[in-house]
């Protein structure tokens, strides 16, 4: 795997310029990003999943589920989203919600309002939200967690979590990277 070495006056932060492709779920194994998750190795495989690089190096993996709620059927969700050791503290994190969320609410039309959620437990990712702009927090934002009774959500996270919402612009040109899998694949997109 190529290095790169990021020169720059120590306080700033340095012009990084990434580039986005959607893959395939096994990306998230075969390229390591799995061990890199705070909470688990898992990813669900029905994800939309986009692996962002750096002059060519992976540095992000960011796996995008469709959450359908009450009165939001077209609802989207971060469920993994992963900056690799070597590139934390750079700020993409926020860049990278920021971009997704604005593809996400680029989907949207008269007749579908797209819009997407992040829960994290991840401390330093929810306060850096916190002071973003582009989203706003959600009913269950830090609030206690209560111990689930029904099966269907043993898998939800039990500890308070950052819940936002992303609010911010739309971002045009990228829609094409969240069209379903089979269609990707048929025209080689993928």
């Amino acid at each position: 795997m190529k290095t790169i070495h990021i020169e720059h006056p120590k306080g700033q932060r340095p012009y990084i310029q990434l580039t986005v492709r959607r893959v395939e779920p096994s990306v998230w194994k075969s390229l390591g990003f799995y061990k890199c998750h705070y909470l688990t190795a898992e990813l669900n495989k029905s994800c939309k999943c986009l692996l962002f690089e750096w002059d060519g190096v992976p540095v992000a993996f960011v796996g995008i589920i469709n959450s359908p709620r009450i009165r939001m059927p077209y609802a989207m969700a971060i469920s993994r989203l992963v900056i690799l050791p070597d590139y934390q503290g750079l700020g993409l994190s926020t860049l990278i919600f920021n971009f997704v969320g604005g593809i996400v609410k680029s989907l949207s039309d008269e007749e579908h309002d797209y819009r997407l959620f992040i829960k994290t437990a991840h401390r330093k990712f929810g306060e850096a939200l916190s002071i973003n702009p582009n989203v706003r927090s959600t009913a269950n934002h830090l609030k206690k967690p209560t111990r689930p009774t029904d099966a269907r959500y043993r898998h939800r996270l039990s500890r308070r979590s950052y819940c936002y919402e992303y609010i911010g612009e739309k971002i045009d040109g990228y829609q094409d990277i969240l069209k379903p899998i089979g269609e990707m694949r048929k025209n080689k997109n993928i």
